[in-house]
């Protein structure tokens, strides 16, 4: 009911009744008043948001009600594939594909039966697609149609291959094309291929082996264009393959056209492991088929080797030491120590040394209990020559040897030389597992000492360009000075040297004068001790240094009548940087006579007053 205080009244305008509220009354609801004057007879935002919703219920009810109905029309049909589930690889085996239309009114029309085939599958209507396809004019309702398909399957014994089998077809007046997927997956129930490979169990490092691998078609059909294919491990050299392969990095590949059925081929490797002694390698051969340009494996095998020991083990040695450095013109001993560390006694142990380095005068060869062979240039050590190889016990170790004296002069230019000696120790194998023979070998390699020489030579009369002039009488007199020109000279050869020292004194009465030429930077005089040292870096291998140093000789009273010494004895100390090996030389002292001045004699030479 209005308020008793408001008086309606009659908008002529609008044909509605309002109400003329009192000054006071307008004051307390002034919000109310604006809300009533303003409000409409409809939310429009409402409408909209409300009909949104509506719209978007029914697009969803409407797919859902879609979907299944879809459902609905797939149910409407049963498909079953039925095949062997187990098949023989290469056969043509036969499958069938059964339509029903279970649908109670509604046939169905516009029917294809679809096969998709695996890598490892071939259709033989059609070989070289991987789909097929039949056409169906219709099926009445309640009815059913069977296909018969054929289909060759290739893989190894327990591999899957799969067939996808897809129906389109229309129900009843509907013009949507829909589907259905079933599949059909049989497995391979043997192996088409047969394949052995005959490796050994075990095998010394680097010492060849034999091995045959053969694999054969054991099926009734005819294998087609494919691959045999053996993967060697890291560290395998093939030394013979026959018949020979392609080499595909560590494995070795042949193509064949076609394989027929009892059809069966022997491959012979012959090859050495570079391995360290406990390592397990493994070898695997694979032969494979191609199935529409695609590799589908048929039959793999695998084979392991293990990497031993030598039972028998050979070290050399060189005059006792296994990094001796030879010198020219030197007998060197060579020692070839061996050692049984297998559980079983070793018999007819072979040791055979090859002795055809260049550095070898041969006609110095000296082979204790062993046979030198000019011809070959090998000592041979067996049961005949020595006992003790007749039988090696286990851990038994023992020694043979022989002398030879290395050649004398290095050739112009030949730098860091070497003596190489290889030795072989062998034995009957003693086990069928090992399939190498029951061998070790050994090698040592000696590094030949450069040479160095040194010289000293006095002159009064100097007849170099590079010495000094002549100065003081000649023949010497007493408490006269007398300067003479000495020259050393270092070369080398076959090596480079380094912290070459040349050390020498001077005699009393003789001292140096402070001239001196040549590779004088290393030079010092010292005039206390009367020391002259000369150090020089290093030298190149067939190359030479030279000093030049002027001396003044000063003789005495108790000197007249003998000739007294200029030059005391010089000693050079060399590192030679290819052998790490310190070398020395020496020179012999020079007398006043000076063997290599011809203007100086015997008599020239001696002091006078």
């Amino acid at each position: 009911m209005p308020n008793e205080q408001s008086k309606p009244q009659i908008d002529p305008t609008r044909a509605k009744t309002s109400w003329v509220h009192s000054a006071e009354q307008k004051q307390q609801t002034p919000v109310a008043q604006e809300h009533c004057a303003r409000k409409f007879p409809f939310d429009v935002k409402k409408i909209a948001l409300y009909a949104l919703v509506f719209f978007a219920i029914a697009g969803i009810g409407f797919l859902a009600v879609n979907v299944f109905l879809h459902m609905g029309q797939q149910d409407a049909v049963s498909i079953t594939a039925s095949g062997p589930q187990s098949v023989q690889p290469g056969a043509t085996t036969t499958f069938t594909v059964t339509i029903h239309n279970i649908d109670r009114s509604n046939a169905l029309s516009d029917i294809a039966i679809a096969t998709k085939a695996d890598a490892g599958t071939v259709f033989p209507e059609k070989p070289l697609f991987a789909t097929t396809q039949r056409l169906i004019d219709n099926l009445q309702p309640n009815q059913e149609h069977t296909e018969t398909f054929s289909a060759v399957f290739w893989g190894k014994q327990n591999d899957a291959r799969t067939i996808d089998v897809t129906v389109w077809y229309k129900l009843g007046t509907l013009s949507t094309r829909f589907q259905k997927t079933i599949s059909y997956t049989p497995h391979i129930a043997s192996d088409v291929v047969f394949l052995h490979m005959s490796v050994p169990e075990q095998v010394l490092p680097d010492q060849q082996f034999s091995f045959s691998a053969s694999y054969a078609n054991i099926g009734t059909a005819r294998i087609g264009q494919g691959t045999v294919r053996i993967e060697f491990p890291e560290g395998f050299a093939v030394s013979k393959i026959d018949p020979d392969m392609k080499q595909d990095g560590t494995a070795r590949t042949a193509a064949f056209a076609q394989l027929e059925p009892k059809a069966e081929t022997i491959i012979s490797v012959q090859g050495v492991i570079a391995s360290s002694a406990g390592q397990g390698k493994q070898i695997t051969m694979r032969v494979t088929t191609l199935v529409r340009n695609v590799s589908i494996e048929l039959g793999a095998i695998q084979k392991n080797v293990l990497v031993i020991s030598s039972p028998l083990t050979l070290s050399i040695s060189v005059n006792n030491k296994p990094d001796y450095a030879l010198s020219l013109g030197e007998i060197a001993q060579y020692t070839l120590t061996f050692q049984n560390n297998s559980s079983v006694s070793l018999k007819d142990v072979v040791i055979m040394s090859d002795v055809s380095n260049p550095w070898f005068l041969l006609d110095t060869m000296q082979a204790r209990n062993g046979s030198f062979s000019s011809k070959d240039k090998t000592v041979t050590w067996n049961g005949g020559t020595d006992p003790a190889l007749l039988v090696v016990n286990p851990g038994q170790s023992g020694a043979v040897s022989f002398s030879v004296k290395i050649r004398q002069g290095f050739t112009q230019g030949q730098i860091n030389n070497t003596v190489a000696v290889h030795a072989d120790i062998s034995a009957p194998n003693t086990s069928q597992n090992i399939g190498t023979a029951i061998a070790s070998q050994a090698n040592i390699v000696s590094k030949i000492q450069g040479m160095i020489g040194l010289t000293a030579t006095v002159w009064y009369r100097d007849p170099y360009s590079s010495g000094f002039a002549q100065s003081g009488p000649m023949p010497l007199r007493v408490n006269q000075t007398t300067a003479y020109s000495v020259h050393m000279r270092v070369s080398v050869q076959a090596n480079d040297f380094r912290d070459i020292s040349v050390q020498t004194v001077l005699p009393a009465g003789v001292s140096c004068s402070g001239n001196v030429k040549g590779d004088a930077q290393g030079f010092l005089c010292n005039p206390r001790t009367n020391e002259i040292v000369w150090t020089i870096p290093s030298i190149s291998a067939y190359t030479e240094k030279e000093l030049i140093v002027q001396v003044n000789v000063v003789p005495s009273v108790d000197q007249v009548g003998r000739t007294i010494p200029i030059l005391g004895q010089a000693t050079s100390n060399a590192t030679d940087a290819f052998t790490q090996t310190v070398v020395s030389q020496h020179t012999q002292g020079i007398m006043s006579d000076l063997p290599d001045d011809s203007s100086v004699d015997a008599i020239t030479g001696r002091v006078s007053l």
